[in-house]
């Protein structure tokens, strides 16, 4: 599966992982999934950990529909939302992203190479990238589904 979500309470979080291949359909799908989970609240802050993406087929106006098409959500509810984007193309992709949600839409979106400063970027306290990790499952033994920890 390309998208994994999972949910903690202790911050309250939701992290979405990237794996391999993604396109247009796996992110809508991905997040509709996420939208409709029992244990998702509305307005949680959102991690998006592009670092295990290798090919990411998208293009602008791939990532614009992607937008269009959630903006309802992010109208809605004040969500901080923050991408780890280590590789130049999903640094592009959440760039491109990033300033479609500010410039259209008015939400802030947070894009960093640095895995520390994009989860700093949540105001979550002093959570560590390599905290966050060990607080999921590890993703070669996760056949299906949401872990909540």
């Amino acid at each position: 599966m390309p998208l994994s979500t999972h949910y903690l309470t202790n911050p309250q979080l939701v992290v979405i992982r990237y794996e391999g291949h993604i396109t247009q359909s796996d992110i809508i799908e991905g997040f509709e999934a996420c939208l409709t989970h029992p244990l998702f609240v509305p307005g949680m802050p959102e991690f998006d950990d592009l670092s295990r993406a290798t090919r990411i087929d998208l293009d602008f106006s791939a990532v614009h529909d992607i937008f269009r098409r959630l903006n309802a959500y992010y109208a809605e509810h004040e969500t901080r939302v923050s991408f780890y984007a280590p590789s130049d193309v999903a640094y592009g992709m959440a760039r491109m992203y990033q300033n479609l949600a500010e410039t259209r839409f008015g939400h802030v979106v947070h894009v960093s190479r640095a895995a520390n400063d994009a989860l700093q970027a949540l105001k979550l306290g002093p959570l560590r990238y390599d905290a966050l990790l060990a607080q999921l499952p590890d993703p070669e033994a996760t056949t299906d589904g949401p872990i909540v920890r």
